[in-house]
């Protein structure tokens, strides 16, 4: 089975906690909804939309959101967010190859890294053509990934991390330049001594990379940042934003 059936779980929600606050999602949404020009009202989907912390702040500010996620843990964890803020998600289960929401979509997000997980270059390309099969004309594709150029610049082998309660993560990395490919073991120890083994494997693409990829899928890239906050894209950057429009015209 691969690796991303079984790695997004409680422990995954656990060790990612601490890094995303809600002041942060608050901000990110403020950099989306500036990126993409798109009002309320507008229909979104949040693909990959994890536990739902995007797609609930975006329903807040007057969106149409759907979600689709892979985990149904994720989804039942963001229709429990969606029932406390008060706010309607269209939530569904399903592999990001297949959009199994009704298209069109006024935007299509994808972000926190949700890029690279397959085998073969060809099916992440299939998941940008089914995002450019889901827009309308005139719709835009946001997606934020690692910047291969800048983890090969700063690239750890090994890296170690502590919790306040007593779990600590050991990661062992390799990269391999032909492929692209980053291979990452990680190894959780839990304050009982038990510990708990996962390897990930992510393929890492270059900015040229993924703007040709939106162009073999008929969208037109229209910029390339290093955040969500517009900085600027450079070999040091750590991750990549990138986005496109379909092109056309939605009809009167």
């Amino acid at each position: 089975m691969p690796w991303y059936h079984e790695f997004f779980d409680e422990l995954y929600l656990e060790q990612y906690r601490h890094l995303i606050p809600p002041e942060r999602t608050i901000a990110e949404v403020d950099a989306i909804l500036d990126l993409l020009e798109i009002e309320p009202g507008a229909r979104i989907l949040d693909l990959c939309c994890g536990h739902g912390r995007h797609s609930t702040e975006l329903a807040a500010r007057g969106l149409d959101v759907c979600g689709q996620d892979l985990t149904p843990m994720f989804l039942e964890r963001a229709a429990e967010a969606a029932a406390q803020r008060g706010v309607r998600l269209d939530l569904r289960q399903g592999d990001m190859r297949e959009i199994v929401h009704d298209p069109p979509f006024d935007a299509v997000i994808h972000i926190f890294t949700a890029f690279g997980y397959f085998s073969d270059d060809d099916e992440e390309a299939r998941v940008v053509r089914e995002v450019a099969r889901v827009l309308r004309p005139g719709g835009r594709y946001l997606l934020q990934t690692i910047n291969r150029d800048g983890v090969v610049r700063r690239f750890l082998r090994k890296d170690w991390e502590e919790w306040d309660s007593g779990m600590r993560l050991l990661c062992e990395r390799t990269f391999d330049p032909v492929s692209g490919r980053n291979r990452e073991r990680r190894e959780t120890i839990f304050p009982d001594g038990s510990r708990r083994v996962q390897d990930i494997s992510v393929r890492l693409f270059t900015p040229p990379e993924i703007r040709r990829m939106m162009r073999d899928a008929g969208l037109e890239p229209t910029a390339s940042y290093a955040t969500l906050g517009r900085d600027e894209l450079t070999v040091d950057s750590m991750h990549q934003v990138n986005i496109a429009i379909k092109p056309g015209s939605q009809p009167s």
